[in-house]
């Protein structure tokens, strides 16, 4: 067996930052890196299986530690023993006020493993650590708080039938559960995808990303010392061309929801009724627009906010607003405001202080964005800021945040997901043109408009098509409100909020006899 628990104290309390990389690295080198599928809260034994390609950080180009890749066969075992501790009720069957507990038990060890867990995801992923802490690993127990206070109010219907019988609809577990996530927010997409699943009563086989899949293995063990029960959470490790793509045809696998790209979306849906028709819920990319309108009567801050989300997380966030759209009067403005705020958006080292932005996932990213830039400078696009990758670290994935004007509307720059820190600017005349504008792409995830003038606000809010609107304010990010897309970000489910919850169950439809037969002979 190639992995224990974490060879040191636990923390009753999460490392906000570190002040010097040393301490950073100190922490570091104490991890027992999670490295082969964990299954029936056990680890498994490698055997024979390969290792996956060896990945390099990005935040400092270090080799970092082998997994060990599942294949169909585990997959099979997993999903399995899944459906056998389904049909016992090894979980759904437990009181709810038990389910609840065990739920409430594992946002406590999520918090208090936060350092290791967050210093995995940095090195992995190249998001700052403290941004990591203070927000990611805070919302993924808040979302596991949210859904375990919902396990005990769970209520079926009461149907008044006629005279002679009664009928009620009950809501039940799906059953198995497959969970795809991604990589730009490991903690948080795992909770949303986790928490309203296991609150319904269902299990889960999960097939973390690979570039993020240590955090993912480590919290599956917190969950086992919470008290969930074996084969109830199954986390196996591969890529997604073979472990994802059997998961989600597996004929036992009852549902499945996936965060990722749009192409790997869309190959989820086809292949997802290959062998059983099953409900998938998919949250994929987007290319969102945000508006600034006549009516700004805070330009700056609207600027600011935009700029903020769209280079925030290096720009590897679904719904950013990469798409500025702005009325033509005040472009030279919003130029203005995005030069003078250039420099308080730059990479740092996302070991140590509180930067805003660190690395790009891989180093491949930078070459890929590059080459869009360089491309859309070549069709005549305008180089505002940015455009080049930075030297932040020697061996990491840095790349400048770059803002580009007169970008060509239907060029590669304006209708791919970037997915890094690149914002497009456009300039329009007329609300009409804003909208068509808006909704010239196949991504429909979320759009956004910065107005007082209330009509126009709720003119663009009419005629978007996108799954997330917002208004004076860029991502609604509590637990309660629904987040996912429509188009090609999307097939209309949610996450987070009651939306989420009931996409998690079935409904079972319950009707009695009630009319009084005659008696039999004696």
């Amino acid at each position: 067996m190639r992995n224990q628990t974490l060879a040191r104290k636990e923390e009753s309390q999460a490392i906000d930052s570190f002040d010097d990389v040393a301490q950073f690295e100190a922490i570091a080198e104490q991890l027992v890196w999670p490295q082969t599928s964990w299954v029936g809260n056990a680890w498994v034994d490698c055997g024979t299986q390969q290792t996956m390609p060896l990945r390099r950080s990005p935040v400092d180009g270090r080799i970092l530690p082998a997994l060990f890749e599942g294949d169909m066969a585990l997959v099979d075992d997993a999903v399995s023993q899944a459906r056998s501790a389904f049909h016992r009720g090894d979980w759904a069957h437990l009181s709810p006020a038990s389910r609840k507990q065990v739920l409430l038990q594992m946002a406590v060890l999520l918090e208090a493993h936060a350092t290791e867990l967050c210093v995995m995801d940095c090195l992995s992923m190249g998001k700052p650590y403290a941004r990591l802490v203070q927000q990611d690993a805070v919302k993924a127990a808040e979302c596991f708080r949210w859904f375990a206070e919902w396990i005990d109010k769970v209520q079926g219907e009461y149907v008044p039938a006629n005279g002679e019988r009664i009928g009620w609809v009950e809501k039940t577990p799906l059953g198995v559960v497959a969970a795809i996530t991604p990589w730009n927010y490991p903690l948080e997409n795992i909770a949303w995808k986790l928490a309203p699943a296991l609150a319904a009563g269902n299990c889960v086989v999960l097939k973390p990303a690979e570039q993020s899949s240590y955090s993912a293995l480590r919290f599956a063990q917190l969950a086992a010392q919470a008290g969930l029960p074996a084969h109830v959470l199954n986390v196996v490790v591969g890529s997604g061309e073979t472990v994802g793509q059997y998961l989600v045809e597996h004929p036992d696998v009852s549902a499945v929801f996936f965060t990722g790209s749009s192409r790997t979306g869309r190959t989820v849906c086809n292949s997802a009724s290959r062998h059983r028709i099953k409900p998938v819920s998919v949250e994929c990319g987007g290319k969102s627009p945000a508006l600034i309108w006549h009516g700004c009567s805070n330009l700056q801050e609207a600027v600011e906010e935009v700029c903020g989300r769209v280079f925030g997380n290096a720009g590897q966030t679904c719904n950013a607003p990469s798409r500025l759209i702005v009325a033509r009067p005040l472009l030279d403005q919003v130029r203005q405001i995005i030069v003078g705020i250039s420099g308080t958006h730059v990479p740092c080292d996302p070991r140590v202080g509180r930067p805003q932005h660190g690395a790009l996932c891989s180093h491949f990213d930078v070459e890929r964005i590059d080459a869009l830039v360089r491309t859309a400078t070549d069709e005549g696009a305008e180089l505002w800021v940015g455009g080049s990758p930075a030297d932040v670290v020697p061996g990491g994935a840095y790349y400048l945040p770059t803002v580009l004007g007169n970008v060509a509307p239907h060029g590669a720059l304006a209708q791919q997901e970037v997915f890094g820190p690149v914002l497009s600017v456009f300039t329009v005349d007329h609300l009409d043109d804003a909208i068509a504008l808006a909704n010239d792409s196949r991504y429909a995830l979320a759009a956004g408009i910065y107005t007082d003038h209330l009509g126009d606000a709720l003119a663009f809010q009419r005629g978007v098509y996108a799954g997330n609107v917002y208004i004076n304010g860029w991502g609604m990010d509590d637990i309660s409100v629904p987040f996912g897309g429509l188009g090609d970000s999307g097939n209309g489910t949610k996450d987070k909020g009651l939306r989420a919850f009931e996409k998690c169950f079935a409904s079972r439809s319950i009707t009695i006899c009630t009319k009084r037969r005659a008696p039999g002979p004696t």
